[in-house]
C-alpha cells in the first residue's frame, strides 16, 4: 500500500485527502435536516389535535368526578392552579396575585 492513498478492505479508494473530503460531505449531509413533506407535517398536526381532544375529554370526565365527590370545592380555581403548576407558572401567578392585592389595598379602602 502506498503512502497518501486511502484503502478500504485493501482496495484503493483514492487519496487520503479525497477520502477525507468525501467523509466530511457525508457527515455534513447527515447533520443537515431533511425537509419534511407537507403531508408528514399535516399528519403530525392531526395526531396532536387528536391527543388534544382526548385530553380535553379526560379533563371533562375528571372534572365531573371531582364535582361528584367534592361538590363544595372551588373546582375552577383548583383547575387553574393545576394548570399553572403543570405549565410551571404557578410562582409567577402567585406573585401577580400578591401585587394585585397590594395595589387594591393601596387604592381601595
Amino acid at each position: 500500500m502506498s503512502e497518501g492513498k486511502a484503502y478500504i478492505n485493501g482496495v484503493e479508494v483514492g487519496t487520503v485527502e479525497d477520502f477525507n473530503m468525501a467523509l466530511k460531505g457525508v457527515v455534513q449531509m447527515t447533520n443537515e435536516s431533511v425537509k419534511p413533506t407537507q403531508q408528514a407535517l399535516f399528519d403530525r398536526l392531526v395526531n396532536l389535535y387528536h391527543e388534544q381532544a382526548t385530553i380535553g375529554l379526560d379533563i371533562k370526565t375528571l372534572s365531573d368526578e371531582f364535582k361528584e365527590y367534592y361538590p363544595e370545592a372551588e373546582l375552577t380555581t383548583i383547575k387553574s392552579v393545576a394548570k399553572a403548576k403543570a405549565e410551571e407558572s404557578l410562582g409567577s401567578k402567585i406573585d401577580k396575585a400578591k401585587l394585585f392585592e397590594e395595589v387594591a389595598e393601596t387604592f381601595v379602602k
